[in-house]
């Protein structure tokens, strides 16, 4: 009686360590799949983007030739932003931005770019690099005049998955806004530069 009772407590150890040990060590299926949630991207996933930086004004193309816009200070910058993938690496999204710069007159340039944007994302483990092109229109304000221009803005961002549903990194996009005139000696395209650091929700 005393060796069974023994024999069957020798087994409940064992049988204990071995599901604490499983507990431990998930199997190979286990790790793949936790693994896939933080990292993979699949149709159907979409996001929404946050991003707050500095927006600088890098060159002013006129047809006189092209310069240095130096009547316009470094501003501020933000974006908001909608994107859903159609596989795991090509995805298509709105975006909202909104630029400021003062000048030396002491006025602000104001501008809203409304931007259609597809993008292409290479992962590598759970860093997200997108690179996407941007096209649409911006709403700019200057001295109580308000215009309407076409906008182009490539970028390129590097975020970093920290879990299933957020994100954290940055980006670099880069403005080219043209004006056109009916005489096109007033003609000129702004070329901006935009660094920010952003957030993404994964839903």
């Amino acid at each position: 009686m005393k060796r069974f009772i023994f024999i069957l407590l020798c087994m409940c150890m064992t049988i204990y360590f071995l599901s604490a040990q499983a507990d431990e060590y998930p199997t190979d299926g286990e790790e793949q799949d936790s693994s896939f949630d933080f990292t993979a991207i699949r149709r159907g996933s979409q996001y929404i983007k946050l991003g707050l930086g500095v927006d600088i004004p890098l060159l002013m193309q006129t047809p006189g030739g092209v310069g240095h816009p130096d009547k316009i200070n470094v501003g501020g910058s933000g974006c908001i932003g909608y994107y859903y993938y159609f596989n795991p690496y090509f995805s298509l999204g709105g975006e909202l931005n909104f630029q400021f710069n003062t000048t030396l007159a002491e006025n602000v340039l104001f501008r809203l770019p409304i931007l259609l944007r597809p993008s292409y994302t290479f992962t590598i483990g759970k860093i997200h690099i997108p690179i996407g092109l941007g096209l649409g229109g911006t709403f700019e304000s200057y001295d109580s005049k308000t215009y309407f221009n076409v906008t182009v803005q490539p970028e390129i961002g590097v975020y970093y998955i920290f879990n299933p549903e957020w994100s954290f990194g940055a980006a670099v996009s880069w403005d080219v806004v043209p004006q056109w005139y009916s005489d096109s000696e007033y003609n000129r395209t702004g070329h901006f530069l935009n660094t920010y650091i952003g957030v993404r929700y994964h839903f």
